[in-house]
């Protein structure tokens, strides 16, 4: 390596939308056909141990992932523990947040980080919204929830995503 020579890191957050909440599908359709899905995820971290990765779980699905596979959860936290993946807040359940009220944003980041932090036992410091969607109060909201980091998606995606810290 010459004087000039740098090294740069780059972090690549994945917004996987696999959200098991989904108003589209019966409940055994979301169950049969999402676990798939997250199975392979986890498999490609194991396969791949340089890949580094944030997880945004709804709360709800969360929830349905510890009812029917519990060990997709379990490789998880392996990984979590192993410094592979983070954690990261988000909503309860999959909403349109320019529909809601403040109060239902309020409630649905708290129960949604929540049951991540209590669940999985990890500290949540970061936030990835669902809809990619921001609104006036959210930063307060995050801040309240001990959230100081979000992703930023540039309108219609036409450049790369921003990370805003400090919220």
């Amino acid at each position: 390596m010459g004087i000039n020579d740098k090294t740069k890191t780059v972090y690549v957050t994945f917004v996987y939308h696999g959200n098991m909440c989904w108003d589209r599908y019966t409940k055994d359709e979301i169950r049969a056909g999402f676990t798939p899905i997250y199975r392979s995820i986890v498999n490609v971290w194991k396969q791949y141990p340089e890949l580094g990765s944030n997880v945004e779980l709804s709360g709800v699905t969360l929830k349905t992932l510890q009812q029917v596979a519990p060990d997709i959860l379990d490789d998880m936290k392996k990984l979590e523990k192993d410094g592979r993946l983070v954690f990261v807040g988000t909503y309860y359940a999959s909403q349109v947040n320019l529909c809601t009220d403040e109060e239902t944003d309020i409630r649905s980041v708290w129960l949604g980080t929540e049951i991540t932090r209590r669940e999985l036992g990890v500290v949540a410091h970061g936030f990835v919204p669902q809809e990619i969607s921001y609104y006036p109060q959210l930063p307060r909201i995050l801040t309240e929830n001990g959230l100081n980091w979000i992703v930023i998606m540039p309108p219609r995606f036409e450049t790369r995503p921003m990370l805003l810290k400090g919220l």
